[in-house]
């Protein structure tokens, strides 16, 4: 951010939000361009896709699609194109009776039909396969159409929530829809997964992990708290059992570790407080953080830095003061690794405030300093004020004969 200029007739702050809406326009410019190796990329398969629809190669020519879309979906100019060739490689996988492949095209479509908002799109191509699936007696496919599904569903409900005006009537209205629909699916996989007895062990599988997964969270949105606590130590037992990769783990234990700590504090926050229940979830949810960074490479900063900071969540509920600043300390020297000076500047203004809840004034006061250093560095003038301000409600400053100097700022009227 750069220095405030001190131009007559000039607001900053209009200019600041000036600056940042032409950065924007710049990124979405980026984002909607194809670069030269793409665009060769594009020109060669189609050249090709031409040669193999004049030779009747169906195979060859559904193959070449697939390729075509992966590169036009990089690009938000060429993101209807690739929608248009997975249509297309839809059909000739029809044809061609190829089961397997039919699956992955039909969830790549799905997938980008979400990236662009059609969500009743997106919708229709997974209802499809689960009809197809029930008609097959293909169970395993039935409850993965429906289990992905429940999440598409979900995350369309958080977006939402993301983006409506805080209005509680709007907000209710979303809950019972999305959040509904997304139960309703789930619900429906995981009895497939269940009732039916088949040889994919749909019980111990990814399906029935997502599943559980997304009633889990369905639950957890309503605020059932008690309702979903079983579906997640489903998720968990799924997890440890199934043979997928670090992702999907580190996925499903940060869930849980976040709604077992959301739970900790709503049961310390209620009416009727339950302090020993709300520990107990404190503390499930503090080793399944630690559970999940041991799943983690040493040099996984980012996602080291999310399970960390479940780390300070979970000691400050329990407050375990040392730990918590101990946590903190680490999240600050991770993002020094990752070279991300803001994040370190937030994460040491952080450490201030629990150094001087503590008590510890000559250690928030070392924070301070070192915080303004890193401002200062990249210029931003009001983070610095910020940082000043701290520190004098820290360590007021004295007038001759003791008396404490005022924030002029704050004697300002």
């Amino acid at each position: 951010m750069p220095k405030e200029q001190k131009l007559v007739n000039v607001d900053p702050q209009e200019e600041e939000e000036e600056h940042q809406e032409e950065e924007e326009r710049e990124e979405d410019d980026d984002e909607l361009e194809l670069d030269p190796e793409q665009e060769e990329e594009i020109r060669r398969l189609t050249v090709e896709i031409t040669k193999m629809e004049k030779a009747g190669n169906k195979e060859a020519l559904a193959d070449l699609l697939r390729q075509l879309s992966a590169v036009q979906s990089d690009s938000e100019q060429t993101l209807p194109s690739a929608i248009e060739n997975l249509e297309k490689e839809i059909k000739l996988r029809q044809e061609l009776k190829q089961k397997e492949e039919l699956s992955k095209v039909r969830k790549n479509l799905f997938v980008l039909r979400q990236a662009i908002l059609d969500w009743e799109g997106a919708v229709a191509v997974m209802e499809e396969a689960a009809q197809e699936a029930t008609k097959n007696k293909d169970f395993a496919e039935e409850a993965d159409a429906y289990s992905e599904l429940a999440t598409a569903f979900l995350a369309k409900f958080e977006m939402d929530k993301e983006m409506q005006d805080e209005d509680e009537d709007e907000e209710d209205e979303e809950v019972s829809e999305d959040v509904a629909k997304a139960m309703s699916y789930a619900e429906k996989a995981l009895k497939i997964c269940y009732d039916k007895n088949t040889d994919d062990k749909l019980m111990e599988s990814v399906v029935a992990l997502r599943a559980n997964h997304a009633i889990a969270e369905a639950y957890m949105h309503l605020g059932q708290f008690d309702k979903a606590i079983p579906h997640w130590d489903q998720v968990l037992e799924l997890t440890r059992g199934i043979d997928e990769e670090v992702s999907v783990k580190f996925d499903s234990f940060t869930s849980a570790s976040k709604a077992f700590y959301a739970y900790a504090e709503a049961l310390i926050a209620s009416e009727e407080p339950d302090e020993a229940k709300s520990k107990e979830f404190a503390e499930k949810a503090l080793g399944l953080f630690k559970e999940s960074r041991g799943l983690l490479e040493a040099e996984d900063y980012e996602n080291h830095i999310v399970a960390v900071s479940g780390l300070v969540s979970c000691y400050d509920l329990l407050k375990q003061k040392k730990e918590c600043i101990e946590a903190q300390r680490e999240i600050y020297d991770m993002e020094v690794k990752l070279d991300n000076e803001e994040q370190q500047i937030e994460a040491l203004m952080t450490l201030v405030d629990m150094y001087n809840e503590n008590d510890q004034k000559e250690e928030a006061l070392q924070e301070i300093e070192k915080a303004k250093k890193l401002a200062e560095s990249l210029e931003l003038s009001d983070v610095v004020d910020q940082l000043n301000e701290m520190k004098e409600e820290i360590q007021p400053k004295k007038r001759k004969g003791g008396e404490e100097k005022r924030n002029p700022k704050k004697q300002k009227k």
